[in-house]
């Protein structure tokens, strides 16, 4: 879990620096991974909010990451887990009780799209259980550091 203690500028660059951590984790062991967003309104009470994350917390597994993408959008990593795995967890987390005083609304990713997409297009991420607002593309940068060029020499 991405500590709550940052500030909110450091939660959003850490989040994305787990992402392409999994990203790239995904691509070496062609193990996908989803990401459940809960899309919050700015509106929402803060103290409401909290107990949300909380509740959220107390759901997710040790290997789950929870954090925030931008100010608007919490996010929870689920590594090795299939989008009828994040639709598994979709469904406890609108059983929440927390949930129901918050309202977010959900989009799960998925990555990689199909196995053979591992190797095709290392940047395909595609949204699953579409709402009916428009789909919001989640750009996870591939990691660019020298450590990971060399792992894949």
């Amino acid at each position: 879990m991405i500590a709550a203690s940052l500030s909110m500028r450091e939660q959003h660059q850490l989040m994305q620096r787990v992402l392409q951590r999994e990203h790239a984790r995904a691509d070496r062991s062609g193990k996908g991974f989803s990401l459940v967003v809960l899309h919050i309104d700015r509106l929402a009470a803060h103290r409401a909010v909290r107990r949300l994350f909380d509740a959220i917390h107390q759901r997710a597994r040790l290997t789950d990451e929870i954090g925030w993408l931008d100010n608007d959008r919490l996010a929870i990593l689920l590594p090795e887990t299939n989008d009828v795995g994040a639709q598994q967890f979709m469904a406890h987390l609108r059983e929440l009780r927390q949930y129901s005083a918050v309202m977010p609304r959900l989009s799960v990713y998925v990555y990689p799209t199909t196995p053979a997409a591992v190797s095709a297009s290392p940047a395909a991420v595609a949204e699953i259980d579409a709402t009916t607002e428009l789909p919001i593309r989640l750009e996870i940068p591939a990691p660019s550091s020298s450590m990971e060029a060399a792992w894949q020499q």
